[in-house]
């Protein structure tokens, strides 16, 4: 369903919110909800319905008939439309500088907040509207790549693959305490986490074979692993298992959780296979620079929704992201952020903005943010877009 330009009442928010945590459960992944354009709510115990109905007939009739929907960035293409922090050119919301950042990776959306992941620092910005300068969380990080947030707080990966140490997963909570959990561990740029797990990519060194490594958050400790994978890359969850890929070999594979005892194979003809994703009772992943889709648990409606100019490798690792409309992703000229509708875009997708080598991504019910992965004075940065 597409995004409504209705009136949303910060009654209506909470109402949605509450909803979607519930659903969800106190340890899965935050649900953002949408903080609403309206007037503080004022209705007392009328229906949300009554309420809309008298104010859109009324004060907010008036309001609207005098809305500039051309140039208006509170009230872009409709009323009340908000560009979060962007200009309104034509009706239409133009992406915006949320941080300047240097080779930015690993991005997350937490309510009106952001947190995201520089070369060497983890940071959180109070407002997705990019007015104020990013607090740190973690210094003297290195290559911080995956990030996860949760109820508990903020997990990252850091990546020391050529460096004798090791990497580690980290974690911090939002006032800023932060500890290694576990290390040495060579990480790579995927970290999900679901149900009070946490889980993570391990990179071999040598030809041991990549793992699949996760931990309880609870117990914040190292709690199993899966080992001698072979080239694993990407990272999913829902409810029941966990997904990953494995393109050299053209396999999507999956354990079931809580045990995650066993590598099994969903899909073993994908070569090319690389960065993948869920949403309710759909996967999608990235095969080559086509996006492919198919319903779970069985995967048999395998559909390609975009034949091509989806993903790339440049850089690395061309995450894609999911709402109830479109995916999103890294164009394939490494330049361009594209999404495509979940019923399928035929060809190319659409172009969101121009992104100079967009790393990871992250939605809300509001926007779409991404990590651009350049030098500052290249365009790296933060940035977000209205959706």
């Amino acid at each position: 369903m597409s995004r409504s330009h209705r009136l949303f009442t910060p009654r209506a928010a909470t109402l949605a919110a509450l909803l979607g945590a519930a659903s969800a459960g106190c340890s899965a992944l935050l649900a953002i909800a949408d903080v609403g354009y309206g007037a503080p709510d004022a209705g007392g115990d009328a229906g949300l319905d009554e309420e809309l109905a008298a104010r859109e007939g009324g004060e907010d009739a008036a309001f609207c008939k005098d809305a500039d929907v051309v140039a208006d960035p509170l009230n872009c293409g409709a009323c009340r439309h908000d560009c979060l922090g962007g200009a309104c050119t034509g009706g239409l919301c133009q992406p915006y500088l949320i941080a300047v950042a240097n080779h930015p990776r690993g991005i997350g959306v937490d309510g009106a907040e952001i947190y995201f992941a520089t070369d060497r620092e983890v940071l959180h910005h109070s407002t997705r509207a990019g007015s104020e300068v990013p607090k740190s969380l973690a210094a003297n990080q290195s290559e911080p790549e995956g990030l996860a947030i949760t109820l508990r707080g903020i997990y990252w990966t850091t990546n020391e693959y050529f460096i004798a140490t090791g990497g580690s997963l980290s974690f911090a909570t939002r006032q800023g305490q932060s500890s290694v959990l576990v290390s040495p561990a060579p990480a790579s740029f995927f970290v999900e986490a679901r149900g009070g797990a946490v889980f993570w990519n391990l990179r071999a060194q040598g030809d041991g074979g990549d793992s699949i490594m996760w931990i309880h958050e609870d117990g914040g400790t190292e709690a199993g692993a899966l080992r001698g994978l072979g080239s694993t890359f990407g990272l999913a969850m829902d409810d029941e298992r966990t997904y990953w890929t494995e393109p050299s070999k053209g396999i999507i594979h999956y354990c079931d959780r809580p045990a995650c005892a066993m590598a099994r194979t969903l899909l073993s003809s994908e070569p090319g296979a690389r960065a993948i994703t869920v949403r309710g009772s759909r996967l999608y992943w990235v095969r080559g620079f086509t996006l492919k889709s198919c319903t779970l648990p069985a995967c048999a409606d395998e559909t390609t929704l975009a034949s091509q100019g989806f993903g790339t490798t440049t850089p690395e690792p061309g995450k894609i992201a999911v709402d109830d409309d479109y995916v999103y992703g890294s164009g394939t000229d490494g330049a361009t952020l594209v999404r495509c509708s979940v019923a399928g875009c035929g060809g190319n997708p659409e172009v969101v903005a121009t992104a100079n080598q967009p790393f990871d991504i992250a939605l809300d019910d509001a926007g779409v943010y991404w990590s651009s992965f350049a030098a500052p004075d290249a365009g790296g940065g933060i940035f977000g877009k209205a959706k």
